[in-house]
């Protein structure tokens, strides 16, 4: 049904002043005191203002009556409507902007969870084979070389602001401080052994410092999943992002420390000469990142603003840079795929659950003491010092079951 008029004429019921006998007074409760809880639809997607509809349900069955229309013209995420579907009313929702009509329509729109679950596994048949290969690595604990990465814990690389050094964040210890739960302050150059804050070095780029392990033959868990790169992760880290082999000093044939270097800093006229100066210097041979396989948002800038200061600083200038190489070419296939799904339906649940967990698999994704999934910080575009870039596939299947739960 397309027409609201149509709409109303259906569910509607004519104003008759003779017969109507509306006479509802303010709504006293005390929602503090409500009963909060959703199930599984709350967290279907996120949105920074959501309200809970079970909040909003206790209003509408103050002020209306079972089957009458309830209009929110400024819909958002589409809570009202959910409140009145909840509370036995019908609902006319309005928005202006697309990715609240995408959220509130999905919340809104019923479907089968047997035919979602379904669709899933087919999908999951399709991009399991490009996706897997992403996330290969050792186990550690048990040598299985069919493991997967959980997730890399990437960090920071600043400029120190007496010598020029590059110093990675949480170099020096410092990393073992922060699992630890130990806080610094400053920051000591290898180089020249001063000491700075962040806030006071210019950030170079991000470099992976450790792998957690996902296992099925061994199943290590906890703190024991943790892992520093091997040379195979390193070879199939470089392959994906970008960046130099080997470096060979005054004859010898070594392995580098391998360095990230972003995808635009080879693609525009100053890189090309930072990357024609290292090779002329460092005798570095530079592999250039994997190819994205499919179509992504390529012109999709920041606007300069409050809350883009942060990206921006970073040198952050268009959205697909929020994500690692590595998730965007997850994302990417993910994507793909999921607009060949025939079922409008289905395809716009599978948008719906995409689009629910790309926060959770950017690069704000911060690595936290006190919460081994890491958290981002919400209502911002804060990325961390210390990222957590977790597996894309894996957190979208958590992601379609969080929306099945919610159905």
């Amino acid at each position: 049904m397309n027409d609201i008029a149509e709409f109303i004429k259906k569910y509607g019921k004519p104003y008759d002043p003779e017969t109507d006998h509306y006479d509802v007074g303010p709504f006293k409760k005390n929602i503090d005191d409500a009963q909060k809880s959703t199930g599984g639809i709350y967290g279907m997607h996120m949105y920074w203002v959501k309200q809970v509809p079970q909040v909003v349900k206790q209003h509408i069955e103050h002020y209306t009556r079972p089957g009458d229309i309830v209009l929110d013209a400024f819909a958002g995420t589409g809570m009202t409507g959910v409140a009145a579907m909840l509370a036995g009313r019908h609902a006319i929702l309005g928005e202006i902007s697309p990715a609240c009509i995408h959220i509130a329509k999905n919340y809104t729109t019923p479907i089968d969870p047997h035919l979602l679950k379904g669709s899933w596994w087919k999908l999951r048949e399709k991009v399991e084979p490009e996706i897997r290969p992403l996330c290969k690595t050792r186990c550690h604990n048990c040598g299985n070389t069919d493991a997967e990465i959980a997730n890399i814990i990437l960090s920071d690389v600043l400029r120190c602001p007496r010598c020029n050094a590059e110093v990675l964040y949480a170099g020096d210890g410092r990393w073992e401080q922060m699992k630890r739960g130990e806080k610094f302050k400053k920051i000591r150059c290898p180089n020249c052994k001063a000491e700075f804050t962040k806030a006071q070095a210019d950030f170079v780029r991000v470099e992976p410092i450790e792998i957690r392990v996902d296992c099925k033959a061994c199943k290590v868990k906890g703190e024991a999943k943790a892992k520093s790169l091997d040379e195979e992760d390193w070879e199939l880290y470089i392959s994906i992002e970008g960046g130099p082999t080997k470096v060979i000093h005054e004859g010898e044939d070594e392995w580098s420390e391998y360095k990230f270097e972003p995808v635009e800093r080879f693609l525009d006229d100053l890189g090309t000469k930072v990357y024609q100066k290292m090779l002329q210097h460092w005798s570095v041979d530079y592999i250039p990142p994997k190819e994205v396989p499919y179509w992504y948002p390529k012109d999709v800038k920041f606007p300069k603003g409050y809350n883009t200061r942060q990206p921006l600083k970073r040198g952050i200038t268009y959205s697909y840079q929020m994500f690692s190489h590595r998730n965007l070419i997850a994302l990417s296939i993910l994507w793909h795929y999921i607009k060949g799904i025939e079922d409008e339906k289905l395809r716009d649940k599978m948008r719906f659950a995409f689009t629910g967990m790309l926060f959770y698999v950017s690069l704000m994704r911060r690595w936290v003491y006190s919460n081994v999934a890491g958290v981002p910080l919400k209502g911002t575009l804060f990325i961390a010092s210390v990222i957590q870039d977790v597996n894309t596939l894996e957190i979208f299947d958590f992601k379609i079951n969080q929306v099945l739960r919610g159905l």
